[in-house]
């Protein structure tokens, strides 16, 4: 269902076998280290960037999750996503990495 969410060329570079093993990792890493996310966040869509490239629509927004591990004090991720509209006007995630962090409104 995950790989639902991602452009064709961030599949193409992502083997479903290579990325379901690589998320089970994580998965089994986060457990052991009692990590939480107790909620996301993204920027209001008037703050999205988008842009247009070679034909293609594109679009970036951050994302903030506080993620707190062995019940310590709460840290703020902050991810940019980097989305690309497909051939059936749907945004799907071509890539992402830390980004700036941003005020989020509640």
């Amino acid at each position: 269902q995950l790989r639902v969410l991602f452009d064709d060329e961030f599949l193409e570079a992502n083997p479903r076998d290579q990325q379901r093993t690589a998320f089970y990792d994580e998965l089994t890493l986060a457990k052991k280290a009692k990590r939480v996310v107790s909620i996301t966040k993204v920027q209001k869509q008037s703050e999205v960037k988008t842009w247009e490239k070679d034909g293609k629509s594109y679009s970036s927004i951050i994302g903030c999750s506080i993620v707190t591990e062995k019940a310590k004090t709460a840290n703020y991720v902050y991810n940019e996503y980097i989305l690309r509209k497909d051939d059936n006007g749907r945004w799907k995630i071509l890539g992402w990495h830390l980004g700036d962090k941003v005020d989020i409104e509640e």
